[in-house]
């Protein structure tokens, strides 16, 4: 128990017992249980928040938040039928918020949709939304199964009402823009022409002898990445939990790195034209065998288990061309952690990694005056302003303009002439 958490459980218990009976102060009594019970269950102290929650109930059947935190404690440990009790009772209690009640009737949503109940499931999530429109936690679930059902455009409306609640939120951001493709891909007849020509192109790729690796491994190549959808074990409270994790770490990594990730559209139908479900894609050799077909040098699986009061995350970095696991990464959460928490954490650490596996490297094509060509550039995502050093030599060098296969730079440290073939590394 935590120094606060323990002051906030001994004066409630004080007053209670001061004052136990008295009208006027049985709200304010309530409200600190409620505050008690919230702390526990955001720590993952399961049991003291029932046992709090229990006497909060006894204390004031008709406070609404005693049965909302028992219905999510329930849910996590996978007991669904005592959640729906709980959750059904938190929707008939008379003091509380609208927002609990949305979240009451979110609850009762993902009850349905994990006993595959999912008619129910899409009517509750409706409810929540009315309940408290405020709330984007209703239009996130909602959304999630109706993308599961090939109803694009009603979840792209509702991700999109979700993202003005939170215009801030870049994993909202990033699964609205993912939906968004789906739905132009599904009214332009051109673009899908351009993927079927494409996913024709890969096939054909398979017949033909591998590529060729660089005679020069000190250059950087392109680096591609195939983010798997991650697996799930266990009770996950929100509705699509696993997709915003990933969602939240291809974000980082777009804007953080120079990985170019493999676009949703054109896996998808890949995946069609191979006859593959995504189920198959568990299987270690089917996997790389498809990052090969896509020229994806990296692929990154994760899975996610649910535990009660903790969330374990772990993630896979593996190489195509050898099989090889390059790097793992696994971090532990506490279930009250937002996903915003657990997304910032894992892609810190993913990133340091593949800064630290495949750092951009390039060599000195020739001097023009005092300006330095190097035989790196947009292919590899180098950009304006990035900072590189010499390897050999206390000689720094800044971009200043890119092509696509070479950059422009200025020394900013040193002044010792350079020579073609000199290798640089970013800094």
């Amino acid at each position: 128990m935590g120094i606060s958490t323990g002051i906030v459980l001994f004066i409630s218990v004080v007053i209670s017992v001061v004052l136990w009976g008295n009208p006027r102060f049985l709200n304010n009594d309530a409200t600190n249980d409620g505050n008690t019970a919230l702390a526990y269950y955001n720590e993952g102290n399961f049991k003291d928040a029932l046992k709090t929650c229990k006497i909060l109930e006894n204390k004031s059947p008709d406070f609404r938040l005693a049965y909302l935190i028992q219905g999510d404690i329930y849910l996590s440990k996978g007991t669904l039928n005592a959640a729906e009790a709980a959750y059904r009772k938190a929707i008939q209690a008379s003091k509380g918020t609208d927002l609990e009640k949305a979240s009451a009737l979110t609850g009762l949503g993902r009850v349905a949709s994990l006993q595959k109940k999912t008619d129910a499931a899409l009517q509750y999530y409706r409810q929540a939304i009315v309940s408290d429109p405020g709330s984007g936690k209703g239009y996130l679930s909602l959304a999630f199964i109706l993308d599961d059902k090939g109803n694009y455009d009603e979840a792209l409306k509702l991700l999109e009402k979700a993202r003005k609640l939170v215009p801030n939120d870049q994993i909202i951001a990033s699964i609205t823009n993912e939906i968004r493709k789906k739905v132009g891909l599904a009214r332009d007849r051109e673009k899908q022409d351009r993927i079927d020509r494409m996913v024709k192109e890969l096939l054909e790729s398979m017949k033909s002898s591998p590529m060729a690796l660089p005679s020069d491994v000190w250059i950087s190549r392109p680096l591609t990445m195939w983010i798997i959808d991650f697996e799930s074990h266990g009770y996950a409270l929100q509705e699509g939990n696993e997709r915003l994790i990933a969602a939240g770490i291809s974000e980082h990594i777009h804007k953080y790195s120079r990985v170019r990730l493999v676009e949703r559209v054109l896996l998808d139908k890949l995946l069609e034209e191979l006859k593959l479900g995504t189920s198959k894609l568990a299987e270690p050799g089917k996997a790389l065998s498809l990052g090969r077909i896509m020229a994806a040098r990296l692929i990154l699986s994760g899975r996610v288990i649910y535990m009660g009061p903790r969330t374990e995350v772990s993630m896979r970095l593996i190489e195509t061309e050898t099989g090889e696991i390059k790097n793992t990464v696994s971090e532990s959460f506490c279930s009250g952690d937002p996903v915003s928490v657990m997304v910032d954490k894992l892609s810190e650490t993913l990133l340091s990694k593949l800064k630290e596996l495949y750092p951009v490297r390039g060599r000195v094509l020739r001097m023009e005056g005092v300006d330095v060509i190097l035989n790196i550039g947009q292919k590899i995502r180098v950009e304006a302003g990035q900072r590189f050093k010499l390897v050999d030599d206390d000689v720094e060098l800044e971009i200043i303009s890119i092509q696509q296969d070479t950059s422009l730079a200025k020394i900013i440290k040193g002044e010792k002439p350079l020579e073609k073939g000199q290798r640089i590394e970013a800094l």
